[in-house]
């Protein structure tokens, strides 16, 4: 991303200029900046430019391209604590997946809302999200957003007080993790288990 950025300039200039002819191209390239931004930390800018890159989309009606801006944005808001915002996006990510049988998109959708509810207390929702998650990633066969999913729903029963739910869903995540050799994701559950231990 840092490359990306190296470019910004340029980058936006080419944007400006293209914007009226090749629209589509100009939303493209701000989108990619979001991401940079997003990469680097500037999630101010990244707003910006993802903001940028839904409209255009908007104006042209593509509405996959609309979505994937939409879930950016609900990740950045997200980043910033802003999560009515947040939720907002995900909610049109959502909507939009949904119209267009985007699974993998609504799988997505229902994680970024799943975490947004967690940060802001509402645990019933955030599991309900949580679960439909985990259940479009087993029929995709996704078994990373099985594990995320199972990980997120531990976090939620231990918030609630369920430690024994908690532990099996840690358990089950990194089982998975471990079959997957994502080292990083089973020390996590390493310590999500332990604080359920020291919880019983």
């Amino acid at each position: 991303w840092l490359g990306v950025l190296v470019h910004e300039r340029e980058a936006l200039a080419l944007a400006q200029e293209i914007r009226a002819a090749h629209t589509g191209n100009a939303a493209a390239i701000y989108g990619w900046l979001g991401n940079g931004f997003r990469g680097k930390g500037d999630i101010r800018r990244a707003r910006e430019m993802h903001e940028q890159s839904k409209a255009l989309f908007e104006e042209l009606g593509e509405r996959a391209e609309v979505a994937m801006a939409c879930e950016n944005l609900g990740n950045c808001y997200q980043r910033t604590g802003d999560f009515a915002r947040a939720r907002e996006m995900h909610e049109q990510h959502r909507a939009i997946a949904e119209e267009l049988g985007d699974r993998a998109g609504l799988s997505r959708a229902c994680s970024g809302l799943g975490n947004c509810y967690g940060q802001t207390g509402d645990y019933p929702r955030a599991r309900e999200m949580h679960g439909q998650h985990r259940a479009i990633s087993q029929e995709l066969g996704d078994r990373v957003g099985v594990a995320t999913a199972c990980s997120n729903l531990g976090n939620c029963y231990y918030s609630t007080g369920d430690y024994g739910r908690a532990r099996e869903m840690h358990e089950q995540a990194m089982a998975t993790f471990e079959e997957l050799g994502d080292r990083e994701q089973v020390s996590k559950a390493y310590g999500n288990l332990g604080v359920c231990y020291y919880r019983t």
